[in-house]
């Protein structure tokens, strides 16, 4: 079970959430969902590093400039010193922004090669759909369920 820990608070609710789990006999893993602060909240509360699971990491959302290396090297290191896997990926909303301004700016700087005129993103999907019926909703390849058409 994906648990968002983006706060002190909720990284200090991630063992009771494991307690009352297991009380009622679920063996689900937890799984950490981390975004800005993840390196802070799990260096400042070891229980819930040791606690999940798995580790959910998306470099986009780990920091900026010079400091996200450092921040996501941290958040490695206490996945290492837990021995916890992690999940590292990615999504559109939480790509590197300046990462994807450069890979935009030699894709399309490529003469050869075909790319849309818009970013892809949801409309893109949603246009790329073939059916009536998939057009009224969105169409988001490997999620399981994705906002309405307007």
């Amino acid at each position: 079970m994906r648990v968002t820990v983006n706060t002190a608070e909720a990284a200090a609710q991630v063992p009771r959430i494991r307690e009352r789990l297991d009380a009622k006999g679920c063996d689900v893993p937890l799984v950490g969902d981390f975004h800005f602060n993840g390196h802070k909240l799990l260096a400042e509360h070891p229980d819930c590093a040791r606690t999940l699971a798995k580790y959910r990491i998306n470099p986009g959302n780990v920091g900026r400039g010079a400091r996200r290396d450092e921040q996501f090297a941290t958040m490695i290191e206490i996945a290492c010193r837990n021995d916890k896997p992690v999940r590292i990926g990615v999504n559109w909303g939480s790509l590197d922004q300046e990462l994807l301004a450069r890979s935009w700016t030699r894709m399309r700087a490529r003469p050869t090669r075909s790319i849309p005129t818009r970013s892809p993103g949801r409309r893109w999907w949603f246009r790329r759909s073939k059916s009536r019926r998939a057009r009224r909703n969105w169409v988001c390849p490997g999620i399981a369920s994705c906002s309405r058409a307007k």
